[in-house]
């Protein structure tokens, strides 16, 4: 179909949101005639279904001769889950400080009783979060601020407008910018604390005492285990941008753009606290701040992994093995998506094009790719995947 074509691209009108939030209902994308040399996992492709149907666009999620299962959400190829260097999506953002006010999001104690002082949103600034836990004991969690809203397959408008998800999500990510005093009299008692907590385990990054070190506790008051640890000095050296991520059963650790700690746990312990309506109501799920000194907080951001329901018939209950000419295509609003979870694998002849940018409206326009993703606008019910409809 692709060689039969005398043009090389045009421009298709999206006409329901299960590529929700990368891709809007009603944005016009535009649409390659040519395939890369080589897919890869991610990609975004348009492919027509069996039958008269309109093209669809979908992320490539299983490439021809693999094995594929979705398990709680995340994907196994060939029975494993992805490398943490694996090439994926931006994470989707769930809460930016640009837009939210953090004491609305956050559970934390404000002075003068608590040692918390919170001024913004400041647009593009974002908010600044300053914590004085010169006086919080070491282990206690009097100098953290928790993120009181559960992380699920929600995500944001391009205006900060929240929209829930449905379904539970256990991969989060936080990213902060932090700062400590360049002469602190706490100097050598001052740590900085970041959580993520997921099912029966919690993990956290703790920088101070000359070391940057990872983690695990099966709850909140049990020992830990050190996962991964270096040495590290950042007493007055200024501000300073952390990135802890929690995806596909790894943490990662970015310091300034540097990976500084690095750990695979092999799946999570159980969860042994309490249910309500079959959700799981354990602890916040993240948190950051310090004790034994002064810090200060800002561009505070949560974001989440794709994740992907269990509904459907293929590669859902057993693994799916793809034939050399296959391909599993998902759609990224999981819940609100008709994919091959429901009519199975899409053959390689039937793709026809990729999708490479979005160029209307022109203040929404952007390139398209696996990190190139934009706030949807609605969760769409339609079940019917994105139809995406040629402009005259």
């Amino acid at each position: 179909m692709v060689g039969a074509r005398a043009f090389v691209a045009d421009v298709y009108t999206i006409e329901s949101g299960s590529m929700l939030p990368t891709v809007r209902v009603g944005e016009h994308v535009l649409v390659r005639y040519s395939l890369p040399a080589h897919l890869e996992r991610f990609d975004l492709v348009v492919f027509r279904p069996e039958g008269d149907g309109q093209p669809m666009v979908k992320r490539v999620a299983g490439l021809p001769g693999e094995t594929i299962l979705i398990d709680a959400g995340d994907l196994v190829i060939d029975g494993r889950k992805l490398a943490g260097d694996a090439a994926r999506p931006d994470p989707t953002p769930l809460f930016d400080d640009r837009f939210h006010d953090p004491r609305q999001f956050f559970q934390l104690d404000l002075a003068p009783a608590g040692p918390w002082t919170v001024a913004g949103p400041r647009d593009p600034g974002g908010s600044r979060m300053d914590v004085d836990a010169s006086g919080v004991r070491r282990g206690s969690d009097a100098g953290l601020a928790f993120f009181h809203k559960d992380v699920r397959d929600g995500y944001l408008e391009a205006d900060g407008t929240r929209v829930p998800g449905l379904a539970q999500v256990g991969d989060a990510v936080v990213t902060t910018d932090f700062s400590v005093p360049r002469v602190s009299p706490e100097a050598g008692a001052l740590r900085l604390r970041w959580r993520l907590v997921e099912a029966g385990d919690t993990f956290e990054v703790v920088l101070g005492e000359g070391r940057a070190v990872l983690v695990r506790r099966p709850g909140q008051d049990a020992p830990s285990d050190e996962l991964d640890a270096r040495p590290l000095d950042l007493e007055g050296t200024g501000e300073h941008r952390l990135r802890f991520a929690n995806v596909d059963d790894q943490l990662e650790v970015w310091l300034d753009g540097e990976r500084i700690l690095a750990a695979a746990y092999g799946g999570n312990r159980p969860f042994l606290g309490v249910t309500s309506g079959g959700d799981r109501t354990s602890a916040p799920r993240v948190a950051f701040g310090a004790e034994g000194g002064r810090a200060s907080f800002r561009n505070v951001r949560i974001g989440r992994d794709l994740h992907f329901t269990g509904a459907g018939t293929y590669g859902v209950e057993r693994p799916l093995q793809l034939g050399l000419d296959e391909l599993f295509l998902l759609g990224d609003n999981s819940t609100d998506s008709a994919d091959s979870r429901y009519f199975g694998p899409v053959p390689l002849e039937r793709v026809i094009g990729v999708p490479v940018a979005v160029t209307r409206p022109w203040a929404r326009s952007r390139w398209l790719g696996k990190g190139r993703s934009a706030a949807g606008d609605g969760i769409g019910r339609d079940r019917s995947g994105i139809k995406i409809t040629q402009d005259s």
